[in-house]
């Protein structure tokens, strides 16, 4: 959830600030922290005609949930650049970096992908594969692929909705 101008600021940086959180819906121990985790976030976005250049930036901590589980103190920092070609295909490469204050770790999954914007009827779908490698607090990485589908929604301008029927028919 982030506060933003309408309007891109100095040198079409578009920021925005707000809050992020974590909630402990994890159905499995090793796939959460049974924690009810708020703090601050910010996200700094320089877009141009085929560049977007960006930073999210925030800290977590635990505030309910589970006492007999570790606490949560975390900052993250996601840096990313993205290419988009005037064939609205993207490649991309971004670091999701998370330091655990209370296990003094780091974590940084690095994101290598390549994605393509279709239109399905009149929705627009982006269809991406990438690569992520996984620098853990062990040193020992770990490597996968990936593939996802997303459906943006726009509230103004993005890809244009067909005309109305004509109702006089």
């Amino acid at each position: 959830l982030f506060l933003s101008p309408d309007k891109p600021g100095y040198e079409r940086i578009f920021w925005g600030a707000g809050p992020s959180f974590i909630l402990p819906t994890a159905t499995d121990d090793l796939l959460g922290q049974e924690k009810f985790s708020l703090g601050p976030s910010i996200a700094l976005i320089r877009q141009d005609t085929h560049w977007t250049v960006g930073m999210l930036a925030g800290q977590l901590w635990s505030v309910a949930g589970n006492p007999d589980r570790k606490d949560v103190n975390s900052t993250f920092l996601e840096p990313l650049v993205s290419y988009t070609a005037p064939a609205s295909t993207s490649i991309a490469l971004a670091a999701m970096a998370r330091y655990d204050w209370v296990a003094e770790a780091w974590t940084v999954p690095l994101d290598f992908s390549v994605s393509k914007l279709f239109l399905i009827g009149s929705r627009p779908v982006k269809f991406g594969i990438g690569v992520r490698h996984i620098v853990t607090p062990t040193d020992r990485p770990d490597s996968g692929v990936y593939f996802r589908i997303s459906m943006p929604f726009h509230s103004k301008g993005g890809v244009p909705r067909p005309p109305a029927p004509d109702s006089s028919l």
